[in-house]
């Protein structure tokens, strides 16, 4: 049990620093920033994301579990506000903005296709 415990810490660890690498806004100074991360939300994971959820069920149920994103980010968010020296802006995730040229238009990008389309002219309108 102690051995899958500290696998399952390495490798929370390791994506911890793939993620700070990769996704820009999320940023991790040390390897010791890095554990203290993974410890947290380990810890988050186990003791406040069962209570979270079944109190939200009501939310997560109409939102077809769309609103457990929102709750995995939150805890995320609380778990980096304890670790010591993270770096952390929950605006670039993708989380929050999934399609980051669509969510500046109110309009979304289908209906802006087929209202803003040229009007062709019909080939019989044309010749007569």
């Amino acid at each position: 049990m102690l051995i899958e415990l500290l696998v399952h810490l390495i490798l929370t660890t390791i994506l911890i620093l793939i993620i700070a690498n990769q996704v820009k806004g999320i940023e991790v100074d040390t390897l010791w920033a890095a554990i203290c991360g993974a410890v947290a939300l380990g810890l988050i994971n186990v003791i406040l994301f069962p209570l979270v959820a079944l109190i939200t069920l009501p939310f997560t149920i109409l939102t077809f579990s769309l609103f457990l994103l929102v709750i995995h980010a939150c805890l995320f968010k609380f778990s980096v506000a304890i670790v010591p020296n993270p770096k952390f802006d929950l605006a670039p995730l993708a989380v929050v903005d999934p399609v980051p040229p669509l969510s500046k238009s109110k309009v979304p990008a289908p209906a802006l296709f087929i209202f803003n389309s040229p009007a062709t002219p019909n080939k019989r309108d044309a010749s007569s």
